[in-house]
């Protein structure tokens, strides 16, 4: 059975994507933004990522069986009394936007459905305590599942008005961010102090409570949350403007933590962080379940997850937690509910994009005279560009899905000197403040952070130990914090990169944030990473079997 499953629409929704689910497994995964090149993709169709998750996969649309759509859109309408005058057919030739014979099935997944499906299916756990914590679904901020024997039972919900997702964009666009920045209000939160239930959401007796009216929709909510902020810490700052040569325009100039209101970013990062260890501990007794899954947009906050691993047995967050995280979803819950085995993954890999030919990558690099050099072992020359000093991009294989780079689409640099922060935070057109996170392999995790845990996809955030800061100072967050990604052995180059890395310096740990330039998203194909190597200070870029360096003063 072969199930598309999509997400995205052209009403002010975020993070389109497409997945393509055959026979039970999870073939191709790709985002919308990565292709049309803005960020997040914002009133998107995912016209392009339907098209490259089929190509992927060597596929014709009208060999698509379902197609799986994750939000139940008429719903979403009613609810808000908007109008919705599409057929089934109608929405699926415009969603889909290819040419088509015969129209597949197609199926509304409700959205945090399509979450708990992502979460519970791709962790390969039989029994699960299964959380989705967003923004907001069709009604429902947060939802609690039981998964057994491969089926989800919906347990209880919580309203718009209880949404952690809609007070931590509320804090986002408080701190001078837009409400899609909420990594930048995470990494905010360390430099405020947050006074203890300044912000009246709170777990108490079994349940979350919250000063807004649940009548109110997710706009509103935000805006609620907005006032509250404003009468307990003063109106938002403005920050002064910049003019940003790279970005040919002026922006906000956001490099000094102080005029951000941090004290705004850690109290909402103190509420989602009591808020989350609080519902685990409730999901748990509730189901009786102490394997916990998670997914929706808060999943991604890496310092609240870092507080959830002793609290389970085992503890899965979906990588692509995010909207786009749907898509897949709606198609593995589709195919559970046809009686297809969803086959278990443990997602250690999210390399579900597309891939290029050395072949093709050499056209690319020879039609733009740019003088690369062909190698045998690219992490071998990775790791000499390294130990100079250089801050190089790193292009292999497979794209990743999701927010975090995990060694396909990476700009790497040493962990040490100290310095290597400000260098490749002024490389991306960074705020200096942001923190930076290590690629590390598995082993290395005990004696850089004293925790025997993997942490795959970069979405934990833990305490390094004494030795940890002293040999990777780039890496330690303002309050001794980092966010790794362990590398087991067998994962490819990236492996190998760590491995020869730990030869020859002592330490197998890099800096890994992704290749993209200031405001775009990761990088895609070959002609992306080339445009985003001459655009920015990389020293550097290791793209395949190929090499180019720029020439170093």
């Amino acid at each position: 059975m072969k199930i598309l499953g999509i997400v995205g629409w052209d009403d002010g929704t975020h993070d389109p994507a497409a997945a393509l689910v055959v026979d039970g497994q999870l073939i191709s995964f790709i985002e919308e933004e990565r292709l049309c090149r803005r960020k997040h993709a914002i009133s998107e169709l995912p016209h392009l990522s339907v098209q490259a998750v089929l190509a992927c996969a060597g596929e014709q649309i009208e060999n698509i069986d379902v197609v799986a759509y994750g939000y139940d859109m008429p719903y979403y309408n009613k609810l808000r009394k908007l109008p919705w005058h599409l057929t089934d057919a109608e929405f699926l030739k415009k969603v889909l936007g290819v040419p088509m014979r015969r129209l597949p099935k197609f199926v509304w997944v409700p959205h945090h459905h399509a979450h708990a499906a992502s979460a519970y299916y791709a962790s390969g756990l039989g029994d699960a305590t299964v959380l989705v914590v967003d923004g907001l679904g069709e009604e429902h901020s947060i939802s609690l599942y039981s998964g057994h024997q491969s089926r989800l039972e919906f347990i209880r919900s919580w309203p718009s008005s209880h949404s952690l997702g809609t007070l931590y964009e509320a804090a986002s666009v408080h701190c001078g961010f837009t409400y899609l920045d909420g990594g930048k209000t995470m990494g905010l939160a360390a430099y405020g102090q947050g006074a203890r239930d300044s912000l009246p959401l709170r777990w108490e007796s079994d349940d979350l409570l919250s000063p807004i009216s649940d009548r109110l929709l997710d706009v509103e909510v935000r805006r609620a949350w907005l006032e509250i902020m404003q009468q307990g810490y003063g109106p938002p700052p403005i920050p002064p403007r910049t003019f940003d040569r790279k970005l040919s325009r002026t922006r906000l100039a956001l490099d000094d933590p102080k005029q951000l209101h941090p004290d705004v970013a850690a109290a909402a990062q103190d509420v989602v962080e009591k808020a989350m260890t609080s519902l685990v501990r409730y999901g748990i007794a509730t189901t009786g379940i102490r394997n916990v899954c998670i997914a929706g947009g808060v999943a991604l906050n890496c310092a609240a997850n870092g507080k959830l691993v002793d609290l389970c047995d085992s503890l899965f967050i979906q990588p692509a937690s995010h909207d786009a995280g749907a898509a897949a979803g709606a198609a593995m819950k589709v195919a559970a509910d046809n009686g297809v085995i969803v086959q278990p993954m443990t997602m250690t890999r999210v390399d579900l994009g597309p891939s290029y030919p050395s072949s093709l990558v050499g056209e690319i690099l020879g039609a733009c005279h740019l003088g690369a050099t062909q190698v045998d072992d690219p992490a071998e020359e990775a790791v000499r560009l390294l130990l100079r000093g250089r801050v190089i991009g790193w292009f292999q294989g497979r794209m990743e899905v999701g927010p975090r780079a995990l060694g396909h689409r990476s700009i790497l640099a040493l962990p040490k000197p100290i310095e290597n922060k400000d260098r490749v935070n002024a490389i991306k057109g960074r705020e200096p403040w942001r923190p930076l996170a290590p690629s590390l392999l598995r082993s290395e995790m005990p004696m850089m952070f004293e925790r025997d845990v993997d942490s795959p996809f970069m979405l934990l955030s833990f305490p390094l130990s004494t030795k940890g800061r002293l040999e990777a100072p780039a890496i330690a967050h303002v309050d001794g914090s980092a966010r790794p990604q362990t590398v087991p052995p067998g994962s490819g180059p990236f492996q190998r990169l760590l491995d020869l890395l730990r030869e020859r310096s002592g330490l197998g740990a890099v800096i890994n944030t992704s290749f993209n330039g200031p405001g775009e998203p990761i990088v895609c194909t070959p002609a992306d990473a080339v445009r985003t190597f001459m655009t920015t200070g990389l020293d550097a870029l290791v793209i395949e079997d190929f090499v180019l360096e720029k020439r170093v003063h």
